[in-house]
């Protein structure tokens, strides 16, 4: 049986142990008491997608075969890798932190891809263990809607970016901005695209779907279709990484699968029918979420008109959050009967569309 098969018994499993109330507590998150996992039970739960990551060898995984190669033609002393970095204009941060990990490990890659494994998992663990009202629903959607396999084993360069800002994430609910853009530009010497999240931060500021947000998304949503100077700064940003090789086919490339786009966008136009609840609710976490969702369904559809791998790619700086916003949604806008019959089509759903990305999309299963 695959991998890609066995991780989803895995989350049934898991479902099946989170109605323990052993695995639960009281936790208190922006002055707030909330029920929790316990961090130990949400670094089981996450535990064999880290070893799947760091332990795979470069069969299947276009980008991690580059990776390994990469990792493997950095220079083997500290002088020489100052050296090499010293000929790097962009991005200079990830070269040095593997070269770091080349001069403590050795030429073995093994330790290379394990670390960032680890780095992006537990970003990815206290996120979600903190803000999800259901932890394991949370990880099952990341999980269902592929993006450990599109990122964690192949964009790990840009994930790993995203799970950087990540960690800051309570710094941008508390609206403390120096520390959040110092982590921002810490992140964009991994992959510069992260710059983009320095406007991000201030505009999911305030209450969901507001003047400002709409505001800024039709703004942007008008640049980036009329002018060239956003795809062009994207051509920089890409040029030295695994897709350089094909930076012009991609400016000009299909754009993001529609369905994606559906899928990304379902959280946010479930808010439109909450928005009255989630007004009077006025929870700064959960008005963060939304705001984060309606960014990632306008860069989603704007990847769709344009191009999915230059623009669409984007959206995993703010898509996380969609996976903290649905459960919500189902759990506070409808009736409780309700919630549970739209728990498990939404399931099906994520199910039918897991399937979809492993056998056609990525040819594994």
């Amino acid at each position: 049986m695959s991998k890609e098969i066995l991780i989803i018994i895995w989350m049934g499993v898991m479902g099946v142990l989170s109605t323990q109330i052993q695995f639960k507590k009281i936790e208190f998150v922006e002055d707030k008491k909330v029920v929790r996992y316990s961090m130990g039970f949400a670094l089981f739960v996450f535990l064999p997608i880290i070893i799947w990551a760091g332990f795979r060898d470069g069969t299947g995984y276009a980008d991690t075969n580059a990776y390994i190669a990469l990792y493997k033609s950095l220079p083997g002393n500290m002088q020489q890798l100052l050296t090499y970095l010293g000929g790097l204009e962009k991005d200079w941060g990830f070269y040095f932190f593997s070269g770091v990990i080349k001069q403590i490990f050795g030429e073995g890659y093994r330790p290379f891809l394990l670390i960032i494994a680890i780095i992006q998992g537990m970003s990815l663990i206290k996120f979600y263990q903190k803000y999800s009202e259901n932890y394991v629903l949370s990880i099952a959607l990341f999980i269902l809607s592929g993006e450990y396999m599109g990122w964690m084993m192949n964009g790990m360069r840009q994930f790993l970016a995203v799970c950087i800002i990540y960690f800051a994430i309570p710094w941008i609910v508390e609206k403390k901005y120096i520390r959040c853009i110092l982590v921002i530009l810490l992140a964009s010497t991994i992959h510069q695209t992260a710059i983009i999240m320095l406007p991000i931060i201030f505009i999911v500021q305030g209450k969901p779907w507001n003047k400002k947000t709409i505001a800024t998304l039709g703004i942007a949503l008008v640049a980036l279709i009329a002018s060239s100077q956003f795809t062009n700064f994207l051509n920089v940003a890409m040029e030295d990484t695994v897709y350089a090789a094909n930076i012009s086919e991609m400016v000009n490339q299909t754009g993001t699968n529609p369905i994606r786009v559906l899928v990304y966008s379902l959280p946010a136009l479930l808010s439109l029918l909450g928005k009255r609840y989630i007004e009077n609710k006025n929870d700064t976490i959960v008005n963060i979420t939304v705001n984060m969702s309606i960014i990632t369904m306008a860069l989603s559809v704007i990847g769709m008109m344009t191009s999915g791998v230059m623009i669409g790619r984007l959206s995993i700086y703010t898509s996380l959050f969609n996976y903290v916003l649905l459960p919500y949604e189902l759990d506070n806008i409808f009736e409780e009967r309700t919630a549970k019959i739209l728990k498990v089509v939404m399931i099906i759903m994520y199910i039918m569309y897991y399937y979809y990305l492993m056998h056609f999309a990525y040819g594994r299963i």
